[in-house]
């Protein structure tokens, strides 16, 4: 229990800089419009490139994104990202019974 203000810290951190890298995409997104403003008949090019080009993460997977080239190759991926949640979900109420579980247990309780 000495460790949770650690934990908490770290995951807060990590907040903090998502929020921070979302405000930087904001901004260029932003600016991108600004621009397309300005120059209307050269803004969409602008605009189109921007989105086409990704992010950080896009351009770190971008042959794993290439997998997915036909619209039906998306259910067998949402069917494995169900199973994931559903999955988590079952340990997280695992997780919050398996005190009270053990309490009862303990205590000869049923």
């Amino acid at each position: 229990m000495e460790q949770l203000p650690e934990i908490g810290l770290a995951f807060g951190a990590f907040a903090l800089g998502t929020l921070a890298r979302k405000f930087l995409v904001l901004a260029d997104v932003w600016a991108a419009f600004s621009r397309a403003r300005r120059q209307a008949e050269h803004g969409d090019l602008e605009l189109d490139s921007l989105s086409t080009r990704g992010g950080f993460k896009s351009r770190l997977l971008g042959r794993t994104f290439s997998v997915v080239s036909r619209p039906w190759h998306m259910y067998p991926l949402g069917f494995l990202f169900g199973l994931g949640f559903d999955m988590a979900t079952e340990i997280g109420v695992l997780a919050i019974s398996a005190p009270q579980a053990t309490k009862e247990r303990l205590s000869g309780r049923s």
